[in-house]
């Protein structure tokens, strides 16, 4: 086969270690890459982008690959798996499913409608107005850039001021550009967290071992969010009766909304 692998950070790194290892590949290219894929064929051509997706989808085409793989998550919001749906297979969600992750108001919005177990929250594009909300809840508080922010759009708050800050730098100061246009102010969970990935066909649900990541950026779980500072797998408190809930109460009702 050959395939083509589209990102260029961590996570594109270990799916192309994967990807070496099996016997069906031909060939493996990445684009845009960077030097820490060893071994790595990469696309280089100026004229192509992951935010063009027109272009790249005609480059792709062009190419015939056999399998196309996407890593990070705003060419899938853009719609390149539907760009490529009718003549080459993709791994990775169309733009209509990508949106789960692409906007935090939607997604919410689609958990509560499929009763979805989710903290609650309320979505802001006035800065005055969320401030005033803010002052009715209490800390610690959860607030979320509502679009994509690289794993930086969310503030744990534990001090009002902390949070009516992380609002201003959305609302106000537009920190993520248009990713910051809405914020949801979100009611904090305590507990540990894991994460549960799954392979999704559209109809069936095959999970991963859980992980859980550190997104903050010092020791202690101290400042602010990025990211991925590291990660681990497994998550000794993830049973496997765990994995089954998380599969029943969110992975299939997600699939079949």
């Amino acid at each position: 086969m050959r395939v083509l692998l589209l990102g260029s950070g961590g996570r594109e790194h270990a799916i192309f270690w994967k990807l070496s290892q099996s016997s069906k590949l031909k060939e493996l290219h990445v684009f845009p890459g960077n030097g820490g894929f060893p071994g790595a064929t990469i696309i280089r051509n100026e004229k192509l982008s992951l935010s063009n997706i027109s272009d790249l989808a005609a480059f792709i085409k062009q190419e015939k690959y056999d399998l196309v793989v996407v890593g990070p998550e705003q060419p899938l919001v853009d719609g390149i798996a539907d760009a490529l749906k009718d003549q080459i297979p993709v791994f990775g969600p169309d733009s209509y499913a990508a949106r789960l992750e692409g906007s935090k108001e939607f997604s919410k919005a689609f958990m509560n409608r499929y009763n979805i177990p989710t903290a609650g929250a309320r979505t802001f594009d006035d800065y005055d107005e969320a401030l005033a909300y803010l002052k009715t809840r209490s800390i610690p508080i959860v607030i979320k850039a509502d679009g994509l922010a690289a794993g930086k759009g969310v503030t744990v708050a534990y001090s009002f001021e902390e949070a009516g800050q992380a609002l201003k730098d959305n609302l106000v100061h537009k920190r993520f550009k248009d990713s910051s246009k809405r914020v949801l102010i979100e009611d904090f969970m305590a507990g540990e967290e894991a994460s549960v990935f799954a392979i999704c066909d559209g109809e069936r649900a095959l999970p991963f071992i859980a992980a859980q990541d550190y997104k903050r950026v010092f020791d202690n779980n101290k400042g602010p969010n990025t990211g991925g500072m590291g990660a681990y797998a497994p998550v000794p408190f993830m049973t496997q009766n765990m994995i089954d809930k998380v599969h029943k109460q969110i992975l299939m009702p997600v699939i079949e909304g």
